[in-house]
This record gives C-alpha cells, structure tokens and sequence, in this order.
C-alpha cells in the first residue's frame, strides 16, 4: 500500500494539481483525497480511492498507467474545448461565424498554450 500511496503523491506533483482541483475532477472530497494521497486509505472507500487515482491516470490493476503527460493533454484538450465553446457562443451571438477550420486552430493553439503554461490553468473549473 505504501508503494500506491507513494506512486499517488509522485502523480500529484507531477501532474501540478492542487487537492481542490483534484477532488473536483475525480468527485471527492478534498479531505478524502488528502487522506488518500497521505496514505490512510483505509479511511477511504475503494470506490473513492478508484476515483482520485483514475483522475490522475492510475490504475488500480495490473494495467499500464497513462503518463503523466497524457493526463495532462486531456486536461488541456478539455480546457480547450470549454473555451472554445464560449468562443464559438460569442461569435454567434455577434453573428460572426467561425469556420470549422479556424475553430480547429484555434483549439489547436489553445492545447499548446495550456500545455506549455502553468499546470494550474489545466486544472481550473
């Protein structure tokens, strides 16, 4: 258990992801995540547990877990599409279309940016 706690503490940082941040995208507590993290998870719900490390790419079994540059990609991709969609909805609402193709791009750089910036701005609501 102590290796998972470690692997789970090594992710966080890895990843740059604060305990809020962290329990809003796996649906869990902060408390519950920083007991998890700080290894008391026999504190924890198995289904809880399940949740923090699946958030951050982990795997509970024997399978291969996603990298840390993966989990951070989707998150990027994630952020993308948010603000993509807000981009899209102004634009409309101002009746100035954006082509598939410029949304594309623009969703495009908008990945490169989160990935290249700060870990915090992958992880905001």
């Amino acid at each position: 258990m102590a290796a998972f706690q470690s692997k789970m503490q090594r992710r966080r940082r890895e990843l740059g992801i604060s305990y809020p941040d962290l329990a809003a995208l796996s649906g869990v507590s902060e408390a519950t995540v920083k007991r998890i993290i700080h290894g008391q998870i026999e504190s924890a719900s198995m289904k809880h547990v399940a949740a923090v490390a699946v958030a951050m790419g982990l795997s509970l079994d024997m399978r291969e877990d996603c990298s840390a540059m993966d989990v951070k990609e989707k998150a990027a991709e994630r952020q993308a599409n948010r603000l993509l969609r807000m981009v899209l909805g102004t634009s409309a609402l101002e009746a100035q279309p954006v082509s598939d193709k410029q949304a594309e791009t623009m969703k495009r750089d908008a990945v490169h940016k989160l990935m290249s910036g700060s870990s915090r701005r992958l992880w905001a609501s």
